[in-house]
């Protein structure tokens, strides 16, 4: 019994000094803590807030993931994407108030380490990426509420009721530009040159993402189907399960995308992170910054179709360049 005891307790301190090492590795310096970078009020879309909430039109539903649901709507005559949380948690909206007049790579590394309720924290952080990474090449974000009153939606057909029935009062509210999603059934009847440059949009969409003023941040989720023609333009959606800062090699073990990505391609995981790179203190220092090119990579040969050849030894090793010129050079070489 005295041998179980010093092993219980042996195996808590160990878990201990990890998740200690973990946030220690995450937690924002004192240069940081500065105000040389931006606030979020600084950086965030004003177009839409909680006080133009009777402006918003629903027409019907988009998609309902983990976290949230999608509606079209329209917002001063103008189509838009509407992202309603299913889940407000106040711990969580609490952390975002608090911090959001201080600078935003604190605030970003307060939500996503302290907010424990995943449903919001994904709401949080996918509003505050969009402040972060506003680029042409990203689906913009008009603005959000966070509101715990009475939700009255105006509707343009007979779901009024569904919407009154799913969100009542306490919400977290997001509207997004509009965009026709790519429909990954149909993605072969699309001409080649126009995935061609559905692909560069999002080659330059990924190099926004990599030269951020908070540093390199990942495309953990990232997918062909989340890509939306808005207005004949090819961008970006979802970043709700972004990450950034030195990743934790549990991500590798447990994120079953990530770890599909990567052994598609025949690479392994070894001692939690991707074969090749360390796994010091429990993270992943440096493989921030070459996670995005097997996520494009994968991006590539759904869109193309598995035509997608690179001459490199994994795609670990591929930069924007390298994409860009693999594209300019099919391009060059493609009739239609």
């Amino acid at each position: 019994m005295f041998v179980v005891v010093v092993l219980l307790c042996a195996f808590s301190t160990i878990y201990f000094m990890y998740s200690v090492e973990v946030v220690i590795k995450n937690k924002p310096t004192r240069e940081d803590n500065k105000t040389t970078l931006p606030t979020m009020d600084s950086l965030a879309n004003d177009v839409f807030d909680c006080s133009d909430m009777n402006q918003l039109e629903f027409k019907g539903v988009l998609s309902s993931g983990a976290s949230r649901i999608a509606y079209a709507a329209s917002y001063r005559g103008k189509e838009v994407a509407v992202k309603i949380g299913k889940k407000l948690d106040d711990n969580c909206v609490r952390l975002f108030i608090d911090n959001r007049h201080r600078n935003i790579k604190v605030l970003l590394y307060e939500v996503r380490t302290q907010c424990e309720c995943s449903k919001s924290r994904q709401m949080l952080m996918e509003i505050i990426y969009h402040s972060i990474a506003r680029s042409p090449y990203v689906v913009e974000n008009l603005g959000f509420c966070i509101t715990d009153k009475l939700i009255s939606f105006r509707s343009a057909n007979s779901l009024a009721w569904e919407f009154k029935l799913n969100f009542s009062n306490r919400s977290i509210i997001s509207v997004y530009e509009y965009g026709q999603v790519v429909n990954m059934k149909k993605i072969g009847s699309i001409p080649l040159k126009d995935r061609l440059r559905m692909l560069r949009a999002m080659t330059l969409a990924m190099s926004t993402f990599e030269n951020t003023i908070i540093g390199p941040i990942a495309m953990v989720d990232f997918r062909s189907r989340h890509i939306a023609n808005v207005n004949g333009k090819w961008k970006m959606y979802d970043l709700g399960l972004f990450e950034f800062g030195a990743l934790p090699c549990t991500l590798f073990r447990h994120n079953s995308l990530l770890r599909s990505y990567l052994g598609r391609h025949a690479w392994k995981i070894k001692e939690e992170c991707p074969e090749g790179v360390p796994c010091p203190n429990g993270t992943c220092p440096s493989f921030i910054q070459n996670i995005n090119g097997p996520i494009l990579c994968g991006v590539f040969r759904e869109i193309l179709k598995r035509r997608f050849i690179t001459q490199a030894t994994s795609c670990l090793d591929l930069s924007v360049d390298y994409f860009l010129g693999y594209i300019g050079f099919l391009l060059r070489n493609t009739k239609n």
